[in-house]
Parts: C-alpha cells; sequence; structure tokens
C-alpha cells in the first residue's frame, strides 16, 4: 500500500512538473472560433501598458536593464504576463510632448541602441513567459506618428496639440490617409521593423513567440468624415495588415494582428 502510494504521488509530481514545463515553453497564440488558444489550450491573460520597454532595455539615453528586469519581476508576480509595448517613436529628439530617444530618425535612418533594447525587451519577456504587444504608428504627436511622416513628406512642420489645440492637430493629421509619399514612407518603416531578427535571441521577429501581436498603431484613426477620407483609411489599414502578413515575403505569419482603432474614426 505505502509503495503503490508513494508511486502514485511521484507520478503526480512528475506530472505536475511536466505541465510546469510546458507552460514555460514559449509558444504562439492563435485565434480559434473566436478565442485565444495556446498549444491547443485556451489562453488567457492580464495585460498592461508598457509602452518604454524598447528604451528602458537599450544601453543609450533612457536605458536601465536593471530597472527593466525588476519591473518585469513585479508584473510577473502580479500576474501581468502581457505587455503593449510602443516599437519606437518617430523623429528628432528634444520634442517637449515627444518620447526621447525616438528610433526613427528621419525616413529609414534608425537609432540602432533603440532596437537593441527592443530585442533585449523581448529576450527578457521570453525568459518569464511573457508576451508583448508590439504597436509601430501613432495617431498622436507623442511619438511622432502621422505628424512626422507628414512633415517629412512635406506636408508642413508636424504640429504640437498643446501649442495649436486639438482642432487644427486633427485638421493637420486629417492629411495623412491621402497623403500617398508619407504612407510609403510608414510601409517602408513597417517591412524593416517586422522583418528584423532579434540580435539578443537570434529569432527573426516573425518567428518569436515572445510576440503576441502586432498592432498597426496606437489609436489610428481617419480624422475625416467625407467618403474618400474613409475609403483611403480603411485602403491604409489593409495595406499595412497586409505588409504585415503576406506569406510571399515571410512577414509575421504566426500571430495576431489588430488595428488597435477606437469607436470614433473622425475628429477627437
Amino acid at each position: 500500500m505505502k509503495i503503490t502510494r508513494i508511486v502514485s504521488i511521484l507520478t503526480l509530481a512528475a506530472a505536475v512538473l511536466l505541465c510546469s514545463c510546458q507552460a514555460q515553453k514559449p509558444s504562439f497564440v492563435k485565434v480559434e472560433d473566436g478565442k485565444f488558444v495556446c498549444e491547443g489550450y485556451p489562453s488567457h491573460f492580464v495585460g498592461t501598458n508598457f509602452w518604454y520597454g524598447a528604451i528602458l532595455g537599450s544601453e543609450g539615453m533612457g536605458g536601465d536593464r536593471a530597472r527593466l528586469e525588476a519591473e518585469l519581476d513585479t508584473l510577473k508576480a502580479l500576474g501581468m504576463t502581457n505587455l503593449r509595448v510602443l516599437v519606437g517613436g518617430d523623429g528628432p529628439d528634444g520634442i517637449p510632448t515627444r518620447v526621447s530617444p525616438t528610433l526613427q530618425k528621419e525616413p529609414g535612418v534608425y537609432n540602432d541602441t533603440i532596437f537593441h533594447g527592443l530585442d533585449y525587451l523581448l529576450a527578457e519577456m521570453a525568459e518569464r513567459n511573457m508576451k508583448a504587444v508590439l504597436y509601430i504608428n501613432n495617431s498622436w504627436e507623442w511619438s511622432g506618428g502621422y505628424g512626422m511622416y507628414l512633415e517629412w513628406a512635406g506636408a508642413g512642420k508636424a504640429l504640437i496639440p498643446a501649442e495649436v489645440g486639438y482642432t487644427a492637430y486633427c485638421n493637420y493629421v486629417a492629411q495623412f490617409v491621402t497623403n500617398e509619399k508619407a504612407k510609403e514612407m510608414f510601409y517602408d518603416h513597417v517591412k524593416h521593423v517586422v522583418s528584423r531578427t532579434n540580435t539578443v535571441t537570434g529569432k527573426p521577429y516573425k518567428d518569436d513567440p515572445a510576440i503576441f501581436s502586432w498592432q498597426i498603431g496606437n489609436e489610428p484613426r481617419c480624422f475625416r468624415a467625407d467618403s474618400l477620407g474613409q475609403a483611403a483609411f480603411a485602403d491604409f489599414l489593409w495595406t499595412t495588415a497586409s505588409l504585415i502578413t503576406r506569406e510571399e515575403e515571410s512577414l509575421h505569419s504566426h500571430g495576431i494582428l489588430a488595428i488597435r482603432s477606437q469607436a470614433v474614426t473622425h475628429g477627437m
């Protein structure tokens, strides 16, 4: 009887250990029948915004890897395993209302310390079996976003709502969805980011299960109510989504893609 009981306990312990090991193995989360699943099982999580993760993970200005690791440990202990992270800001540093340092200084010109910070963040998250939601663009000025692409496209200097008010800002960025030059620069950025290989783990981003999903932008809005603008906005979303997911370029084909839009598509 004692031997049978010992064997049963050992078997149970081995099963628990096996499940624990499997739970710690990074795997892609997918959507099946409208629900998140991982390795065939329902997947649930609690998440939070962690927009500055790539900056914190860098070895340049704003970087603090000890703080990053401590914050990840704290979030993990609190049960928060899904973090929403800004890939990086756009434009020059030194704008009071913009995150700094930025990733993309000029179209196609990158601050690699931020990219390496993002790599490090993803590697540390993978070790803790945490996952990242990465967003690339922004309707608002605090990371560059629409306004910076318009400035680069020659549509005038990017406006700052704190200086000109939100009505003037919204009218200005409403140009984005029909400005082909601005959108093409963003599309190039998308391809560059999503096709990246992590310098810490050696994994292409498209094959990294630490990336839970991609979001086209932070609160992407059309800022226009006319049919032309609405159609252009839909085309912009579709084109960006296609760049991220299309298999012929071997871009991110495992994970999840989200628009991250709000109910309001124009105005404030």
